[in-house]
C-alpha cells in the first residue's frame, strides 16, 4: 500500500535525525572516536567546530560551519578524493532535484489518472498505480515517460560535462603541486648490482 511508502520515508527521516542528534551529543565526549585526526595530524584538520552547547538548538551549531566549508578547505584537509566524492553526491542530488518537477508534475499525474488497472484483469498493487505499470500498452501517455528519459539523459550529460571540466582543472592543480610524496614510487626487490643511481642509469 502507499501507506508503507510514507511509513518508510518517515522512518528513514527519523533515523537520520536520531543519528545527527547522537553525533551532536557525544562528539565532544569521545573526541578520539569522532576527531582522531585532530590528535594525530592537527595541521591537516579544519577549524574546530563549536563546543559547549547551552541549549537544545545549540547542539546543531556544527552543521553550518561544516556546510559552509569551501572546496579549497576540503581539499586541504581531506584531499582530492574527498572533494570528488562530495561533488559526485552533489551531482546525484542536483539530478534528482531538477527532474523532480517533471516526474511529479507530468509522469505521476498521468499514471494516477489512468484507468488501465480497472480495465485490466490483472490485479495491480496500489503502489503501481503511481507508476508506468498503470498505463495501457500503446497508450499515448507512454510518450511522457519517453520524454522524461530524454530529459533525464540531457540533464545527466550536461552535469557530467560540467564535472569533467572541473576534474580537468583539479587534475592540473594536482600536477602543479610540488609535494614529493605525491610523485614517489616504491620499487622493491631491485637486484643488488643495480642499487645505485649510476647502475640504474646504465640499465
Amino acid at each position: 500500500e502507499c501507506g508503507v511508502i510514507f511509513y518508510t520515508l518517515g522512518l528513514n527521516i527519523g533515523l537520520v535525525f536520531l543519528g545527527v542528534l547522537y553525533f551532536s551529543i557525544v562528539r565532544k565526549r569521545y573526541p578520539w572516536w569522532f576527531e582522531p585526526k585532530r590528535f594525530i595530524n592537527p595541521e591537516a584538520t579544519p577549524p574546530e567546530l563549536p563546543n559547549s552547547p547551552h541549549g537544545c538548538w545549540d547542539l546543531f551549531d556544527w552543521i553550518a560551519p561544516v556546510w559552509n566549508l569551501s572546496e579549497d578547505a576540503i581539499i586541504a584537509v581531506g584531499g582530492y578524493d574527498l572533494i570528488i566524492m562530495l561533488r559526485f553526491n552533489r551531482l546525484c542530488l542536483k539530478l534528482a532535484l531538477y527532474f523532480t518537477p517533471y516526474a511529479f508534475g507530468v509522469i505521476v499525474p498521468l499514471s494516477v489518472t489512468s484507468t488501465y488497472w480497472e480495465r485490466s484483469s490483472t490485479q495491480i498493487h496500489s503502489y503501481f498505480r503511481w507508476t508506468v505499470a498503470n498505463i495501457a500498452p500503446e497508450s499515448a501517455r507512454l510518450w511522457a515517460n519517453v520524454g522524461g528519459m530524454f530529459i533525464l539523459s540531457v540533464l545527466l550529460i550536461y552535469f557530467i560535462d560540467q564535472e569533467l571540466h572541473y576534474f580537468q582543472e583539479l587534475r592540473y592543480r594536482f600536477l602543479r603541486e610540488r609535494q614529493p610524496h605525491r610523485r614517489t614510487v616504491i620499487v622493491e626487490q631491485i637486484p643488488p648490482d643495480l642499487r645505485s643511481a649510476a647502475q640504474l642509469a646504465l640499465y
